[in-house]
């Protein structure tokens, strides 16, 4: 292969070899010419990346250095989508790939500020920008360096603070540059026809999409602060990151400005035939809106008086909320879930009316303290775990049985095993994906419920307020705020791949203590866990243990005093240590609602509304075996769903249930509750009209409110399994 190699590099171009082993994502023979790469550099052509980065395939340009005549580079593009996969660039030396610059290379070249001109004219699908970069450069000055858009866009002028042309070359999105000296301004100009509908941005004569597009020419992905002025259609709404700070229209068209004083590395823009609903301002108060073109104004309002807990929530928990207002905007163009604009959020069609706590979160992690995700989805474990923890813990109905119900599932995935949080970035492919908004999450959430929900909020505080302004974060730094005392929890579930496996064995009561032994398999660990103990009498304690390995044995012995011989008991009952389960945990009505057939009283078909049912049925008559069926109808229809009703603990008066002293308005809230038929069996009871379908977690028995929030409840401990013993 190798003379093979040597004969076509005789005979054509080094780049036209290359583009044409790309293209056939020849991995072996791109790997032959990369000689002093590592093993296993080009995966990133085999695979896709965790947002499907290079799904259209790769080619492979020629780039010539402006300032060194002699380099040649040889740049891989495909399409892009932000926070995944950038085009990659090599030197290229005697024809072969002599050299890789990874994309965080800014060769000490760093952008501070954006000033963005940018128009769109939709009767081109095309976009016009000119973009004032302030530019920083420090260090050991190199002779360029290399700017990057998506590739749709080509620059047409790179200018000088003082207006001289500045040479440069372009292969796909790659700009190369000399390097600029000191502080300085420079200005680029490009246009492009951006054509990737729910992938990246697209441009269509109703509305413009850009979020999920690199429109603006990022350095090292490098963040800076943003000032956005938009130049569109007259009968358009526009929206961009950070404060809209003027707006006017002329004639068929409409400009408008936004800035944004957090130093983001992702931009987003969209515009378009949008309808808005606005709340009116109040002094002292964020102020929230929704735009939508796919949205009734019903739903807006929705949307809005749903969305306001999550935003009054992270204001008071992580820092005040760096932005006047947040809007949620809705696009019948994004392909993508949703994405953090850290002034707002974009979503895609089918998901709203609904409340989300990911992408708010990601004002502080991603905005406060930016992300490049080139070394690790650091930011996404952090809005994962808040999906969690804001159920937990913001402040509507009873925080203690919000807590046990809204407990994230801590189940691995086997991918886990083939890498480590802290460098997982982008090339890594969807192993980012995997371990950012996967693994990083539960770790997030097992490490809160080690230092306690306060000081683990008081260490993220911390960290926000520390943290160099404009810079960067990555999973270090937050480990420096947490000091040497978490040293090990570090070290065995951010640096090391896999998981906890162990089991529960000899368990004894002696002495006044409760004994037994961990045996692990594997590299052992360091594990906190809550102990859940039965007495005789039927009570139940809960208390934490520590399972702490001696040295590398496999197996150590625990224990804790007991002032009474238990009968049974469980570690980790609520399911928050990591670990693969054997056994299906307890009821819950998350799981129950869609499995089981609904049985439906046709004066209550308003009500199946309130969750999220699998096949129904409607029918005036009660089922003559009610076991694994979801009951939807009111006692006054159905008498026979009282004492089903009481086995719940709940009553039912006209329009009200009260439970555990709790009554809830059956127009405009709802009940959902397990209880076992006499072969033990479940039978699911639903009653109650609420606006979207509740929102229950883990829970067994739910109360919501009119938007599905849950208010009281009750979560089964898991008692059976690998971790449960009997005395």
């Amino acid at each position: 292969m190798v003379t093979a190699l040597v004969f076509l590099l005789a005979q054509r171009a080094p780049t036209d070899i290359l583009d044409g082993f790309a293209q056939s994502r020849d991995v072996r023979s791109l790997s032959q010419m990369a000689p002093d790469l590592e093993t296993g550099h080009f995966r990133y052509i085999e695979k896709t990346g965790a947002f499907s980065g290079g799904r259209f395939g790769w080619r492979v340009l020629p780039l010539q250095d402006p300032a060194q005549p002699n380099v040649l580079y040889a740049v891989f593009s495909t399409p892009l989508t932000i926070q995944d996969y950038g085009e990659q660039v090599y030197r290229l030396d005697d024809g072969l790939l002599a050299e890789h610059f990874p994309e965080e290379t800014n060769f000490g070249v760093l952008p501070k500020h954006y000033e963005l001109n940018l128009r769109v004219e939709p009767e081109r699908s095309r976009v016009v920008v000119d973009c004032k970069i302030d530019l920083v450069t420090s260090g050991e000055r190199k002779p360029s360096f290399f700017i990057r858009l998506s590739p749709h866009y080509k620059v047409t002028a790179l200018k000088s603070a003082s207006g001289e042309a500045i040479p440069f070359t372009q292969a796909g999105g790659v700009v190369c540059a000399p390097t600029p000296v000191g502080i300085t301004t420079w200005t680029i100009s490009y246009e492009g026809l951006p054509d990737l509908p729910r992938f990246a941005g697209t441009v269509t004569k109703k509305e413009a999409m850009l979020t999920d597009d690199y429109f603006w020419p990022s350095i090292g992905r490098y963040p800076a602060t943003t000032t956005m002025h938009a130049d569109i259609p007259a009968n358009w709404e526009v929206i961009s990151n950070g404060t809209r700070t003027a707006q006017t229209t002329e004639g068929d068209r409409k400009k408008a400005t936004f800035v944004n004083n957090l130093a983001i590395s992702y931009l987003s823009f969209s515009a378009g035939e949008f309808s808005i609903t606005r709340e009116a301002p109040v002094a002292g108060q964020i102020i929230h809106a929704v735009m939508a073109n796919n949205m009734s104004e019903e739903e807006r309002k929705l949307q809005m008086e749903m969305q306001k807990p999550v935003i009054e929530f992270y204001g008071k928990t992580f820092g005040p909320w760096p932005y006047k207002g947040w809007v949620t905007l809705s696009s019948e163009s994004y392909g993508g879930a949703a994405l953090e604009g850290y002034s707002y959020a974009t979503y895609a069609p089918n998901w709203l009316p609904d409340s989300d706590a990911h992408e708010p979160s990601h004002t502080y992690f991603g905005g406060v303290i930016s992300n490049t995700y080139l070394r690790s989805f650091w930011n996404e474990s952090f809005a994962s775990f808040c999906e969690g923890f804001y159920e937990r813990e913001v402040e509507i109905g009873n925080r203690d049985e919000r807590r046990l119900a809204f407990v994230s599932n801590p189940f691995p995935s086997p991918t886990w095993n083939n890498g480590i949080i802290v460098e997982s970035g982008v090339m890594t492919g969807d192993l980012s994906a995997d371990l950012g908004y996967g693994k990083g999450a539960v770790v997030l959430q097992m490490l809160e419920h080690e230092m306690g929900t306060e000081a683990f909020v008081a260490s993220v505080r911390r960290w926000l307020s520390e943290h160099p302004k404009g810079t960067p974060g990555e999973w270090e730094d937050y480990f420096a705020v947490l000091g040497p005392e978490y040293e090990t929890f570090i070290d065995q579930w951010f640096r090391r791949p896999g998981w906890a496996r162990f089991r529960i064995g000899n368990v004894r009561y002696e002495d006044g203590h409760l004994k037994g032994d961990v045996t692990f398999t594997g590299t052992p660990y360091r594990i906190v866990s809550d102990l859940l103990v039965e007495t005789p009498g039927g009570s139940r304690n809960l208390v934490r243990v520590t399972l702490n390995p001696t040295g590398k044995e496999a197996t150590s012995e625990w224990s804790v005093a007991l002032s009474e011989e238990p009968v049974r008991g469980a570690f980790d009952p609520y399911e928050r240590i990591m670990m693969m389960r054997s056994a299906t945990g307890p009821a819950q009505l998350s799981r129950e609602l869609g499995r089981l057939q609904a049985v439906v009283h046709p004066d209550a078909q308003a009500w199946a509304n309130s969750a999220d049912l699998g096949r129904t049925t409607v029918t005036p008559d009660f089922p003559a075996n009610p076991a694994n069926r979801v009951l939807v109808g009111h006692p006054d229809q159905w008498p026979q769903m009282l004492p089903l009703l009481e086995q719940a603990g709940m009553t039912v008066n006209g329009n009200n249930l009260t439970y555990n002293g709790t009554t809830i308005d059956l127009t405009k809230g709802g009940a959902a509750a397990i209880v076992a038929a006499p072969d033990g069996q479940p039978i699911v009871l639903l009653l109650g009209q609420t606006r979207r379908p509740m929102k229950t977690g883990k829970a067994r028995i739910a109360l919501c409110n009119e938007y599905g929030f849950f208010l009281r409840g009750l979560t089964e401990p898991r008692m059976e399994g690998e971790l449960a013993f009997r005395l």
